[in-house]
């Protein structure tokens, strides 16, 4: 390990004993930070696949000293033990963080970050085997934690991922049409371009394919919000730098909420919680030292920097980066 490895911030990820209604209310949070075993590398970005009485499985950013780069890791982590005790690469190749997954109809799909590689691939996780496959290119621009969100990409871009304004990104993307959501049916619809949106909409299509392309929309609703956004994406400006996205929107008291990260200061500052509401984005709550945050059947996870020789760091003045 180099100097420079050995000084610079690593991560450290959490699980929440709080509720999300508690982490929303303000409540003190209480986190467990399970040990890591592996002095190889540090882990970042969880987001939940599974849980299993004290198990927790989760993807993550799975970050190697000595390859100076990410992958995508599944990990377990044994909850009364409160370790990691497993950890298996699943995606390796590029830099790869911030593995978002998305569910449908039992299948398990992600979105890593792969900014460097200057776009967004979508894939499939097959728990059985532990191995992924690629679906789809989602965006040829260098996005940086996107999230999907009602079949819409929200988004920071390089080269200022952690500034103020956050975008809404078109790609060919698939809605539930209104004659299917009526219905109670789960089937998404294939959709290449603005008009063909508006021509099933209108018709009501059943044309349904078996494509693994675009599985992202998660109700009804968003066939209108989708529509709107293709013809007329919207830009987001902040009055200070809580832009880039800390984890999937979540819903809790009836309301949606988008987590964020503060980058006032320096990357990982801060996690701001932002109540979204008639197109606007809130901040209801910061939490200092936080870096993402994530929720799935009622476990939530979060990260945050550490400094191991802070006072060697600071010496040196190194930023944080």
């Amino acid at each position: 390990m180099t100097l420079k490895q050995l000084i610079r911030p690593r991560w450290q990820i959490g699980i929440v004993e709080n509720s999300l209604e508690g982490i929303v209310n303000g409540e003190e949070l209480r986190v467990q930070w399970p040990a890591n075993p592996f002095h190889d590398r540090w882990f970042a970005d969880p987001f939940v696949l599974s849980v299993n009485g004290n198990e927790v499985t989760l993807l993550v950013e799975d970050y190697r000293y000595k390859d100076d780069r990410g992958r995508i890791s599944r990990i377990i982590v044994d909850m009364e033990r409160n370790s990691i005790v497993s950890c298996k690469t699943i995606l390796d190749g590029g830099h790869y963080s911030f593995p978002a997954i998305m569910r449908y109809e039992g299948r398990i799909l992600f979105y890593p970050e792969q900014s460097r590689q200057g776009k967004l691939e979508l894939f499939e996780y097959y728990p059985e085997t532990e191995t992924c496959e690629y679906v789809e290119t989602l965006s040829n621009e260098p996005l940086t934690d996107a999230i999907i969100y009602k079949g819409v990409i929200y988004s920071t871009r390089l080269p200022n991922p952690n500034g103020k304004t956050l975008k809404m990104f078109k790609w060919p993307s698939a809605v539930q049409s209104s004659t299917a959501a009526s219905q109670g049916s789960s089937a998404l619809w294939t959709f290449k371009s603005p008009s063909d949106v508006q021509d099933a909409a209108s018709q009501g299509s059943s044309a349904f394919g078996d494509s693994k392309q675009l599985h992202c929309v998660q109700d009804a609703n968003a066939l209108n919000l989708e529509l709107e956004t293709l013809n007329q994406p919207k830009t987001f400006v902040f009055g200070e730098c809580i832009a880039r996205n800390a984890g999937d929107f979540f819903e809790c008291g009836g309301k949606v909420y988008r987590p964020a990260q503060e980058c006032n200061r320096w990357y990982g500052n801060a996690l701001s919680i932002q109540l979204y509401e008639d197109g606007e984005f809130k901040e209801v709550r910061r939490i200092p030292r936080l870096h993402t945050l994530n929720s799935y059947q009622s476990v939530t996870v979060v990260d945050r920097k550490i400094f191991p020789f802070k006072w060697v760091y600071r010496m040196l003045r190194r930023t944080d980066k």
